[in-house]
């Protein structure tokens, strides 16, 4: 019934979201990894833990909670992890947007929902759910994101911006 009423939750999301497709071809993470953005989702409604307390949070007028399919590919022989901590989503402005992981495509929701640091196997591509939060204005198109090793608010001189628009 659990699997069930979630699998419920996640149809009526996806009901009621816009979607923006994106035409991208892969990217480099890192010297073993490359990433894909297949497609970005605009969301009104988004859950989260506060105090170890599951919470309910409903984006503002004019705003919305973005989603993103992100296709990773190890291009090792080893099994590698993610850390999802230093990937933004930048708005026109280059604030930073933080990332959340709602879930790893194919295997469901798992109780590390949000667990910023994921496996993926030797040699295999592996998609990813990611969630950014809080919520980006409503009707601005997503054009970049950044993988930023910095602790700061504001993106870092290091940054490393990735535009998703050919010019």
């Amino acid at each position: 019934m659990k699997k069930f009423s979630t699998f419920l939750i996640i149809c009526l999301f996806l009901s009621s979201c816009g979607i923006h497709q994106i035409n991208s071809k892969y990217f480099k993470w890192n010297e073993e990894i490359d990433f894909m953005v297949v497609g970005f989702f605009n969301v009104k409604m988004t859950e989260g833990q506060e105090n170890n307390k599951n919470v309910t949070y409903i984006a503002r007028k004019n705003s919305r909670f973005k989603r993103a399919s992100f296709r990773f590919k190890n291009n090792t022989n080893q099994p590698l992890d993610i850390n999802f901590e230093n990937l933004f989503l930048l708005d026109k402005f280059n604030r930073k947007y933080p990332t959340r992981v709602a879930g790893q495509a194919y295997k469901g929701y798992s109780n590390d929902v949000f667990e910023l640091q994921r496996p993926i196997k030797a040699n295999e591509e592996a998609l990813f759910l990611l969630e950014f939060f809080p919520a980006f204005p409503k009707d601005e198109v997503i054009t970049k994101i950044a993988i930023d090793t910095s602790d700061s608010e504001t993106l870092s001189e290091n940054a490393r911006i990735i535009s998703l628009v050919t010019e």
